[in-house]
Protein backbone atom coordinates (compact mmCIF):
# COMPACT_ATOMS: atom_id res chain seq x y z
CA UNK A 1 0.00 0.00 0.00
CA UNK A 2 3.02 2.40 0.53
CA UNK A 3 4.28 1.80 -2.35
CA UNK A 4 1.17 2.51 -4.09
CA UNK A 5 0.54 5.58 -1.99
CA UNK A 6 4.44 6.30 -3.43
CA UNK A 7 3.49 6.54 -6.91
CA UNK A 8 0.43 8.46 -6.66
CA UNK A 9 2.26 11.43 -4.74
CA UNK A 10 5.00 11.46 -7.77
CA UNK A 11 1.94 11.57 -9.95
CA UNK A 12 0.39 14.25 -8.00
CA UNK A 13 3.66 16.54 -7.93
CA UNK A 14 4.06 15.96 -10.96
CA UNK A 15 0.73 17.07 -12.20
CA UNK A 16 1.24 20.29 -9.97
CA UNK A 17 4.30 20.97 -12.16
CA UNK A 18 2.25 20.65 -14.81
CA UNK A 19 -0.45 23.19 -13.63
CA UNK A 20 2.08 25.61 -12.75
CA UNK A 21 3.53 25.24 -15.89
CA UNK A 22 1.14 25.55 -18.45
CA UNK A 23 -0.04 29.04 -17.48
CA UNK A 24 3.61 30.04 -18.11
CA UNK A 25 3.67 28.89 -21.47
CA UNK A 26 0.80 30.54 -21.90
CA UNK A 27 1.87 34.04 -20.58
CA UNK A 28 5.02 33.58 -22.17
CA UNK A 29 3.33 33.03 -25.69
CA UNK A 30 0.90 36.55 -24.51
CA UNK A 31 3.98 38.02 -24.56
CA UNK A 32 4.87 37.92 -27.72
CA UNK A 33 2.20 39.83 -28.79
CA UNK A 34 1.93 43.22 -27.41
CA UNK A 35 -1.25 45.34 -28.22
CA UNK A 36 -0.33 48.75 -29.29
CA UNK A 37 -2.10 51.73 -30.74
CA UNK A 38 -0.77 54.82 -32.28
CA UNK A 39 -1.75 58.79 -31.77
CA UNK A 40 -0.79 61.27 -33.93
CA UNK A 41 -0.85 65.24 -32.57
CA UNK A 42 -0.24 67.89 -35.19
CA UNK A 43 0.68 71.14 -35.46
CA UNK A 44 -0.26 74.54 -37.16
CA UNK A 45 0.90 74.24 -40.88
CA UNK A 46 0.22 70.05 -41.46
CA UNK A 47 -2.85 69.26 -43.19
CA UNK A 48 -4.98 66.13 -42.07
CA UNK A 49 -3.98 64.40 -45.33
CA UNK A 50 0.03 64.70 -44.13
CA UNK A 51 -1.39 63.30 -41.04
CA UNK A 52 -2.78 60.68 -42.05
CA UNK A 53 0.00 59.44 -44.55
CA UNK A 54 2.47 59.52 -41.45
CA UNK A 55 -0.78 57.49 -39.45
CA UNK A 56 -0.78 54.58 -42.55
CA UNK A 57 2.44 54.42 -42.18
CA UNK A 58 2.66 54.00 -38.12
CA UNK A 59 0.31 51.29 -38.54
CA UNK A 60 2.05 49.90 -41.50
CA UNK A 61 5.17 49.32 -39.28
CA UNK A 62 3.64 48.02 -36.38
CA UNK A 63 1.22 45.77 -38.35
CA UNK A 64 4.29 44.27 -40.25
CA UNK A 65 5.99 43.10 -36.81
CA UNK A 66 5.13 40.16 -35.87
CA UNK A 67 5.13 40.57 -32.17
CA UNK A 68 2.62 43.20 -31.62
CA UNK A 69 -1.07 43.47 -32.82
CA UNK A 70 -2.15 46.67 -33.81
CA UNK A 71 -5.52 48.07 -32.03
CA UNK A 72 -6.38 51.01 -34.14
CA UNK A 73 -7.96 54.33 -31.76
CA UNK A 74 -11.12 54.51 -34.27
CA UNK A 75 -12.02 51.19 -33.48
CA UNK A 76 -11.02 51.12 -29.53
CA UNK A 77 -13.20 54.32 -29.48
CA UNK A 78 -16.09 52.86 -31.17
CA UNK A 79 -18.49 51.29 -29.58
CA UNK A 80 -18.00 47.52 -29.79
CA UNK A 81 -21.11 45.81 -29.16
CA UNK A 82 -22.85 43.89 -31.24
CA UNK A 83 -26.47 44.58 -31.95
CA UNK A 84 -28.80 41.76 -30.67
CA UNK A 85 -30.14 41.29 -34.52
CA UNK A 86 -26.93 40.66 -36.29
CA UNK A 87 -25.45 38.63 -33.37
CA UNK A 88 -28.87 36.43 -34.12
CA UNK A 89 -28.05 36.28 -37.84
CA UNK A 90 -24.04 35.13 -37.17
CA UNK A 91 -25.34 32.66 -35.16
CA UNK A 92 -27.92 31.16 -37.61
CA UNK A 93 -24.78 31.28 -40.50
CA UNK A 94 -23.94 27.65 -39.54
CA UNK A 95 -27.35 26.04 -39.23
CA UNK A 96 -27.78 27.73 -42.93
CA UNK A 97 -24.76 25.74 -44.00
CA UNK A 98 -26.68 22.64 -42.88
CA UNK A 99 -29.67 23.96 -44.59
CA UNK A 100 -28.40 24.26 -47.69
CA UNK A 101 -26.17 21.04 -47.84
CA UNK A 102 -28.37 18.41 -47.04
CA UNK A 103 -31.37 20.01 -45.75
CA UNK A 104 -34.10 22.40 -47.07
CA UNK A 105 -32.31 24.43 -49.31
CA UNK A 106 -35.34 26.65 -50.44
CA UNK A 107 -35.90 27.28 -46.00
CA UNK A 108 -32.07 28.01 -46.43
CA UNK A 109 -32.24 30.43 -49.29
CA UNK A 110 -35.12 32.06 -47.07
CA UNK A 111 -31.96 32.03 -43.83
CA UNK A 112 -29.33 33.45 -46.19
CA UNK A 113 -31.08 36.11 -47.74
CA UNK A 114 -32.79 37.63 -44.22
CA UNK A 115 -29.06 37.19 -42.81
CA UNK A 116 -28.09 39.53 -45.44
CA UNK A 117 -30.67 42.05 -45.12
CA UNK A 118 -29.45 42.53 -41.26
CA UNK A 119 -26.19 42.58 -41.98
CA UNK A 120 -26.32 45.08 -44.74
CA UNK A 121 -28.43 47.66 -42.19
CA UNK A 122 -25.58 47.59 -39.72
CA UNK A 123 -22.36 46.99 -41.96
CA UNK A 124 -20.13 48.98 -39.59
CA UNK A 125 -21.05 45.79 -36.82
CA UNK A 126 -20.44 43.20 -38.93
CA UNK A 127 -17.04 41.66 -40.18
CA UNK A 128 -16.42 40.73 -44.08
CA UNK A 129 -15.72 37.00 -43.23
CA UNK A 130 -19.36 36.98 -41.61
CA UNK A 131 -21.41 39.17 -44.71
CA UNK A 132 -19.13 36.99 -46.81
CA UNK A 133 -20.64 33.83 -45.35
CA UNK A 134 -24.18 35.29 -46.18
CA UNK A 135 -23.52 35.71 -49.78
CA UNK A 136 -22.25 32.64 -50.41
CA UNK A 137 -24.97 30.14 -48.82
CA UNK A 138 -27.11 32.53 -50.50
CA UNK A 139 -25.54 31.66 -53.76
CA UNK A 140 -24.85 27.75 -53.56
CA UNK A 141 -28.51 27.28 -52.06
CA UNK A 142 -29.31 28.85 -55.38
CA UNK A 143 -27.76 25.87 -57.12
CA UNK A 144 -28.87 23.13 -54.95
CA UNK A 145 -32.44 24.62 -56.14
CA UNK A 146 -31.05 24.67 -59.97
CA UNK A 147 -31.10 27.98 -60.19
CA UNK A 148 -27.79 28.41 -61.84
CA UNK A 149 -28.17 31.76 -63.22
CA UNK A 150 -29.09 33.09 -59.90
CA UNK A 151 -25.90 30.77 -58.61
CA UNK A 152 -23.66 32.12 -60.47
CA UNK A 153 -24.78 36.19 -60.05
CA UNK A 154 -24.24 35.36 -56.62
CA UNK A 155 -20.62 34.16 -56.78
CA UNK A 156 -19.59 37.04 -59.13
CA UNK A 157 -21.03 39.32 -56.43
CA UNK A 158 -18.51 37.95 -53.70
CA UNK A 159 -15.21 38.01 -56.23
CA UNK A 160 -16.10 41.33 -57.18
CA UNK A 161 -15.09 42.64 -53.60
CA UNK A 162 -13.24 39.65 -52.23
CA UNK A 163 -10.74 38.92 -55.84
CA UNK A 164 -8.78 36.60 -53.74
CA UNK A 165 -11.29 34.42 -52.35
CA UNK A 166 -11.08 30.35 -53.06
CA UNK A 167 -14.04 27.68 -52.75
CA UNK A 168 -14.10 26.52 -49.47
CA UNK A 169 -15.60 23.10 -50.22
CA UNK A 170 -15.28 22.08 -45.69
CA UNK A 171 -18.53 24.19 -45.63
CA UNK A 172 -20.09 24.81 -48.92
CA UNK A 173 -21.71 21.55 -51.45
CA UNK A 174 -17.99 20.62 -53.37
CA UNK A 175 -20.12 20.01 -56.60
CA UNK A 176 -20.29 23.43 -56.65
CA UNK A 177 -16.97 24.66 -56.97
CA UNK A 178 -16.06 23.90 -60.69
CA UNK A 179 -19.06 26.78 -61.58
CA UNK A 180 -17.21 28.92 -58.91
CA UNK A 181 -13.97 28.79 -60.25
CA UNK A 182 -15.37 29.37 -63.67
CA UNK A 183 -17.37 32.17 -62.29
CA UNK A 184 -13.91 33.62 -60.70
CA UNK A 185 -11.77 33.08 -64.16
CA UNK A 186 -14.44 35.16 -66.08
CA UNK A 187 -15.52 37.89 -63.53
CA UNK A 188 -11.35 38.61 -62.60
CA UNK A 189 -10.95 38.88 -66.40
CA UNK A 190 -13.46 41.83 -66.80
CA UNK A 191 -13.61 45.27 -67.03
CA UNK A 192 -12.43 47.67 -64.00
CA UNK A 193 -13.17 51.10 -62.93
CA UNK A 194 -12.56 53.56 -60.06
CA UNK A 195 -14.56 55.37 -57.58
CA UNK A 196 -13.54 58.63 -55.60
CA UNK A 197 -14.23 58.58 -52.14
CA UNK A 198 -14.99 62.27 -50.07
CA UNK A 199 -15.55 63.14 -46.74
CA UNK A 200 -16.30 65.99 -44.48
CA UNK A 201 -14.31 66.70 -43.10
CA UNK A 202 -11.38 65.66 -45.19
CA UNK A 203 -8.82 63.37 -44.49
CA UNK A 204 -10.03 60.45 -43.40
CA UNK A 205 -8.70 57.17 -44.17
CA UNK A 206 -10.09 55.61 -46.89
CA UNK A 207 -10.45 51.78 -46.72
CA UNK A 208 -11.87 49.63 -50.15
CA UNK A 209 -12.57 45.85 -49.34
CA UNK A 210 -9.94 46.17 -46.54
CA UNK A 211 -6.92 48.24 -48.77
CA UNK A 212 -5.74 51.09 -48.16
CA UNK A 213 -6.26 54.23 -50.28
CA UNK A 214 -4.85 57.70 -48.62
CA UNK A 215 -6.90 60.25 -47.17
CA UNK A 216 -9.70 61.16 -48.35
CA UNK A 217 -10.35 62.71 -51.06
CA UNK A 218 -9.31 59.41 -52.41
CA UNK A 219 -9.39 58.03 -55.96
CA UNK A 220 -9.48 54.39 -55.68
CA UNK A 221 -8.91 52.88 -59.02
CA UNK A 222 -8.14 49.05 -60.76
CA UNK A 223 -11.48 47.79 -58.47
CA UNK A 224 -13.78 45.51 -60.33
CA UNK A 225 -16.73 46.61 -62.13
CA UNK A 226 -19.60 46.14 -59.32
CA UNK A 227 -20.01 46.54 -55.42
CA UNK A 228 -17.83 47.28 -53.39
CA UNK A 229 -17.92 48.44 -49.33
CA UNK A 230 -15.43 50.99 -48.24
CA UNK A 231 -14.66 51.91 -44.80
CA UNK A 232 -13.34 55.15 -43.93
CA UNK A 233 -11.43 55.95 -40.49
CA UNK A 234 -10.49 59.28 -38.28
CA UNK A 235 -9.98 59.69 -35.09
CA UNK A 236 -12.60 61.59 -33.26
CA UNK A 237 -15.26 60.28 -35.97
CA UNK A 238 -17.33 57.19 -36.03
CA UNK A 239 -16.26 54.63 -38.12
CA UNK A 240 -18.27 54.29 -41.13
CA UNK A 241 -18.81 51.65 -43.54
CA UNK A 242 -20.60 51.76 -46.87
CA UNK A 243 -21.59 49.78 -49.83
CA UNK A 244 -20.66 51.64 -53.36
CA UNK A 245 -20.80 50.86 -57.18
CA UNK A 246 -18.42 50.66 -59.34
CA UNK A 247 -19.23 51.60 -62.97
CA UNK A 248 -17.70 50.99 -66.34
CA UNK A 249 -16.38 53.94 -68.17
CA UNK A 250 -16.74 56.34 -65.58
CA UNK A 251 -15.58 57.40 -62.10
CA UNK A 252 -17.96 58.01 -59.55
CA UNK A 253 -17.95 60.01 -56.45
CA UNK A 254 -19.19 58.88 -53.24
CA UNK A 255 -19.65 61.88 -50.68
CA UNK A 256 -19.80 60.89 -46.52
CA UNK A 257 -20.06 63.21 -43.97
CA UNK A 258 -18.54 61.59 -40.65
CA UNK A 259 -20.29 61.74 -36.95
CA UNK A 260 -18.20 63.10 -33.94
CA UNK A 261 -18.10 60.36 -31.66
CA UNK A 262 -18.73 61.27 -27.90
CA UNK A 263 -15.97 59.08 -26.50
CA UNK A 264 -12.98 61.18 -28.19
CA UNK A 265 -14.22 64.44 -26.92
CA UNK A 266 -11.63 63.18 -23.89
CA UNK A 267 -8.92 62.54 -26.41
CA UNK A 268 -9.14 65.84 -28.38
CA UNK A 269 -8.87 67.82 -25.02
CA UNK A 270 -5.79 65.39 -24.31
CA UNK A 271 -4.41 65.60 -27.55
CA UNK A 272 -3.47 68.88 -27.28
CA UNK A 273 -1.66 68.71 -24.09
CA UNK A 274 0.40 65.54 -24.59
CA UNK A 275 3.07 67.76 -26.19
CA UNK A 276 4.25 69.09 -22.95
CA UNK A 277 4.61 65.26 -21.51
CA UNK A 278 6.55 64.00 -24.70
CA UNK A 279 9.97 62.80 -24.31
CA UNK A 280 10.18 62.85 -20.89
CA UNK A 281 11.07 59.54 -19.40
CA UNK A 282 8.30 58.61 -17.00
CA UNK A 283 4.82 59.16 -18.26
CA UNK A 284 2.99 61.92 -17.29
CA UNK A 285 -0.95 62.11 -16.01
CA UNK A 286 -1.85 63.13 -19.35
CA UNK A 287 -0.56 60.09 -21.00
CA UNK A 288 -1.02 57.56 -18.39
CA UNK A 289 -4.86 58.77 -18.72
CA UNK A 290 -4.75 57.60 -21.99
CA UNK A 291 -5.50 54.14 -20.52
CA UNK A 292 -8.75 55.23 -19.71
CA UNK A 293 -9.99 54.82 -22.99
CA UNK A 294 -7.32 53.31 -25.00
CA UNK A 295 -6.67 49.87 -24.05
CA UNK A 296 -3.80 48.94 -25.01
CA UNK A 297 -0.09 47.73 -23.71
CA UNK A 298 1.64 50.16 -25.50
CA UNK A 299 1.16 53.75 -27.77
CA UNK A 300 3.07 55.23 -30.03
CA UNK A 301 2.89 58.88 -29.80
CA UNK A 302 3.54 60.93 -33.08
CA UNK A 303 3.89 64.79 -32.54
CA UNK A 304 4.12 66.26 -36.06
CA UNK A 305 5.05 69.46 -37.46
CA UNK A 306 5.71 71.49 -40.85
CA UNK A 307 9.08 70.45 -42.22
CA UNK A 308 11.85 72.12 -44.24
CA UNK A 309 11.04 72.00 -48.55
CA UNK A 310 7.22 70.94 -47.56
CA UNK A 311 8.13 67.98 -45.67
CA UNK A 312 7.01 66.88 -42.11
CA UNK A 313 8.88 66.71 -39.27
CA UNK A 314 7.88 63.52 -37.64
CA UNK A 315 8.75 62.80 -34.39
CA UNK A 316 7.64 58.91 -32.98
CA UNK A 317 7.80 57.88 -28.67
CA UNK A 318 6.99 54.66 -27.41
CA UNK A 319 5.27 54.40 -23.92
CA UNK A 320 4.35 51.40 -22.43
CA UNK A 321 1.47 51.95 -20.54
CA UNK A 322 2.30 48.92 -18.38
CA UNK A 323 5.29 50.45 -16.70
CA UNK A 324 4.82 54.19 -18.01
CA UNK A 325 7.89 54.25 -18.75
CA UNK A 326 9.32 55.62 -22.52
CA UNK A 327 10.98 52.60 -24.21
CA UNK A 328 12.13 55.00 -26.93
CA UNK A 329 12.23 57.79 -29.80
CA UNK A 330 12.94 58.40 -32.88
CA UNK A 331 12.78 61.97 -35.48
CA UNK A 332 13.26 62.37 -38.76
CA UNK A 333 12.02 64.97 -41.58
CA UNK A 334 9.88 62.97 -44.58
CA UNK A 335 8.94 64.62 -47.99
CA UNK A 336 5.45 64.71 -48.56
CA UNK A 337 5.18 62.21 -51.08
CA UNK A 338 6.97 59.56 -49.12
CA UNK A 339 5.88 59.99 -45.41
CA UNK A 340 3.80 56.49 -45.34
CA UNK A 341 6.90 54.69 -46.85
CA UNK A 342 9.28 56.82 -44.48
CA UNK A 343 7.54 56.56 -41.57
CA UNK A 344 6.86 52.87 -41.86
CA UNK A 345 10.83 52.55 -41.46
CA UNK A 346 10.50 54.97 -38.73
CA UNK A 347 8.73 52.53 -36.92
CA UNK A 348 11.10 49.38 -37.31
CA UNK A 349 13.82 51.91 -35.82
CA UNK A 350 11.66 52.73 -32.88
CA UNK A 351 11.05 48.80 -32.22
CA UNK A 352 14.89 47.77 -32.89
CA UNK A 353 15.72 45.97 -29.69
CA UNK A 354 13.19 47.22 -27.60
CA UNK A 355 12.05 45.18 -24.36
CA UNK A 356 8.31 44.32 -24.91
CA UNK A 357 8.10 41.98 -22.14
CA UNK A 358 6.64 44.75 -19.79
CA UNK A 359 9.35 43.31 -16.78
CA UNK A 360 10.41 46.47 -15.82
CA UNK A 361 9.96 48.32 -12.65
CA UNK A 362 7.51 51.14 -12.67
CA UNK A 363 6.80 54.39 -11.19
CA UNK A 364 6.51 54.46 -7.58
CA UNK A 365 3.67 56.93 -7.90
CA UNK A 366 1.44 54.26 -9.60
CA UNK A 367 0.83 50.23 -10.38
CA UNK A 368 1.28 49.21 -13.87
CA UNK A 369 -1.88 48.72 -15.73
CA UNK A 370 -2.04 45.11 -17.87
CA UNK A 371 -4.48 44.73 -20.81
CA UNK A 372 -5.71 41.32 -20.91
CA UNK A 373 -8.89 39.73 -21.29
CA UNK A 374 -9.94 37.70 -17.97
CA UNK A 375 -8.72 33.90 -18.29
CA UNK A 376 -10.99 31.23 -17.65
CA UNK A 377 -11.10 29.90 -13.98
CA UNK A 378 -8.93 26.58 -15.42
CA UNK A 379 -6.73 28.67 -17.18
CA UNK A 380 -5.53 30.36 -13.71
CA UNK A 381 -2.26 29.22 -12.16
CA UNK A 382 -3.46 29.32 -8.90
CA UNK A 383 -6.30 26.93 -9.94
CA UNK A 384 -3.85 23.98 -10.79
CA UNK A 385 -1.96 24.66 -7.87
CA UNK A 386 -4.94 24.53 -5.81
CA UNK A 387 -6.18 21.46 -6.89
CA UNK A 388 -2.45 19.77 -7.03
CA UNK A 389 -1.74 20.90 -3.27
CA UNK A 390 -5.50 19.15 -2.25
CA UNK A 391 -4.84 15.77 -4.18
CA UNK A 392 -1.00 15.92 -2.67
CA UNK A 393 -2.59 16.98 0.63
CA UNK A 394 -5.12 13.74 0.58
CA UNK A 395 -2.32 11.40 -0.54
CA UNK A 396 0.00 12.43 2.49
CA UNK A 397 -2.73 12.02 5.08
CA UNK A 398 -3.52 8.82 3.44
CA UNK A 399 -0.14 7.55 3.52
CA UNK A 400 0.20 8.09 7.07
CA UNK A 401 -2.93 6.74 8.40
CA UNK A 402 -2.36 3.61 10.06
CA UNK A 403 -4.24 0.39 8.02
CA UNK A 404 -4.02 -1.87 11.09
CA UNK A 405 -7.26 -2.50 12.53
CA UNK A 406 -5.81 -2.14 16.05
CA UNK A 407 -6.13 2.37 16.87
CA UNK A 408 -3.94 3.13 19.89
CA UNK A 409 -6.03 5.00 22.91
CA UNK A 410 -6.84 8.76 22.08
CA UNK A 411 -6.47 8.43 18.79
CA UNK A 412 -8.70 8.52 15.65
CA UNK A 413 -9.56 6.60 12.69
CA UNK A 414 -9.45 7.90 9.31
CA UNK A 415 -13.08 7.13 8.66
CA UNK A 416 -13.95 9.36 11.72
CA UNK A 417 -15.03 6.35 13.81
CA UNK A 418 -13.69 7.18 17.55
CA UNK A 419 -12.14 4.41 19.53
Amino acid sequence: MRAIYSTFSLVAFASVLVGLALPVRAQEGEARRVTATALLVTQEGVSAQQATRVGVGVRRGLEADARLRFADPVDLLSDASVPEEIQTAIDDLDAIVELVSSGDAAEGQRRAQAAIQVFEMALVSVKRAALTDAYMLDAVAACRLNQRRQCAEGFARVITFRESIEYDATRYPADYAALFAQTSARVLAGARGSVQIVTEPAGAEVFVDGRSFGPAPAIADGLLIGDHFVTIKRVGFEKLIARVTVERDRTATARFPLQPIQRALLLERDLSRLPTELGEERAGPIISGLTGYLFANQAVIGLLRPGQGGGIDVALYLYDFRTRFLLKERRATVPDAEATERTTALVAELYDHVDLTGNVEAPEDAAPRVVERARPLWQQWWFWTAIGVVVVSGVVVAATVDTSPTVPEGFTRFNGAAQ
